[in-house]
C-alpha cells in the first residue's frame, strides 16, 4: 500500500479538522495546538496533492486556477506547480 492510499484510509471517518492535522503531520508541517498552519517558505505543490489536501476534483482545480482562486507555477512544458501556502489558505477558507 502507497503512502497516499494509507492516508487516504486514515482520513476516513474524521473531522475535518482532524484531517487537516493529519495531512499537516504527514507534510511535515509544524501546527502549534491547533493553531494555524505554518506552511514551509516557498514549498510547491502537486496539482494531486492539492486535490487531496483541499478534497477536491481536478476540474474544480483547474477552474480554480482559471478564476484565479489557485495560481499556477509552470515550471516545465507539462508540470505544474501550486504555492503550499495559497493552498493552506484556501482550505482554512472553505472550513469557515
Amino acid at each position: 500500500m502507497d503512502n497516499n492510499q494509507s492516508i487516504e484510509n486514515a482520513l476516513k471517518g474524521i473531522s475535518l479538522f482532524d484531517a487537516i492535522k493529519l495531512l499537516a503531520s504527514n507534510m511535515k508541517l509544524e501546527s502549534q495546538a491547533g493553531d494555524i498552519l505554518e506552511p514551509e517558505k516557498d514549498k510547491f505543490l502537486t496539482g494531486k496533492q492539492v486535490d487531496e489536501i483541499l478534497q477536491i476534483s481536478s476540474p474544480t482545480r483547474h477552474r480554480y486556477a482559471n478564476e484565479g482562486i489557485l495560481t499556477r507555477h509552470k515550471v516545465s512544458r507539462k508540470k505544474i506547480l501550486y504555492k503550499q501556502e495559497e493552498v493552506l489558505k484556501l482550505l482554512q477558507a472553505k472550513e469557515v
